[in-house]
Order: C-alpha cells, then sequence, then structure tokens
C-alpha cells in the first residue's frame, strides 16, 4: 500500500473521530455482525462477506446526500465474487474510491436505496 493512501485514511480516520467526539455526526460503531438494516439488494452480499469472515466496523446513517444508509467493513471487498454480488440486483454497481478528500475504499451502492457497503482498498492489519 502507498504512503499516499495509508496517509489518506488516517487523517480520514482522525477527521471522524474528531467530529463524532463533538457530536457533529451520528456514527454507530458495530462489531461482527448484529442487527442491521441495509436494503435487501445488498443484504446478500453483506451475509456473503460476514461469511467471508469480514466484519463491520462502522454503520452511517443519512451522512451523505446521496447515500441514506452506508455500512464500513474492516477488509476490503472479495475481488473474486463481484460478479456474484452484481448479479444479486441490477440496481447494485460497484464503485472505488482514490479521491484524497474522502475515505479511499471500494464498495458497492444500491441506485434504488442509496445504501452501500464498503471496505478499504487494501488490508491493514
Amino acid at each position: 500500500m502507498s504512503n499516499e493512501v495509508l496517509f489518506q485514511e488516517e487523517r480520514f480516520l482522525k477527521k471522524r473521530f474528531f467530529l463524532f467526539f463533538v457530536g457533529m455526526i451520528n456514527i454507530s460503531v458495530m462489531r461482527g455482525g448484529g442487527s442491521m438494516d441495509i436494503c435487501e439488494h445488498l443484504k446478500a452480499v453483506l451475509e456473503e462477506e460476514l461469511k467471508l469472515g469480514n466484519r463491520v466496523v462502522e454503520v452511517f446513517e443519512d451522512e451523505w446526500e446521496n447515500e441514506s444508509y452506508s455500512v464500513r467493513l474492516k477488509r476490503p471487498l472479495n475481488k473474486k465474487k463481484r460478479d456474484l454480488y452484481l448479479s444479486f440486483s441490477p440496481t447494485i454497481t460497484y464503485w472505488e474510491n482514490k479521491d484524497s478528500h474522502y475515505m479511499p475504499g471500494k464498495g458497492y451502492y444500491c441506485k434504488t436505496c442509496k445504501h452501500s457497503i464498503s471496505g478499504p482498498l487494501f488490508y491493514n492489519y
């Protein structure tokens, strides 16, 4: 992993912590599953990732205008399962973000429900 990507992720996490600390955003931290309100189109993607050993680290609600519910996983999403995940519903799209203004990551977005599942670009042990 490049130093630039690590720096971007660290900067983003520090900003998140500050905003959470001062009460400007509502972050629910969930460890290892639990009941989640992810849309029916992405539910199978999340279940598959959890079966593979990934785990939920953050859930964001109504944080972005174009995203009403977002689940962030600890590890990158399984690349080998991309075609399977996209076959679950025509409303699901795959995305990657390397923009330094936002948390670098990759994941799936439901255009109908405005929900997303994401993980980091690289696995940080």
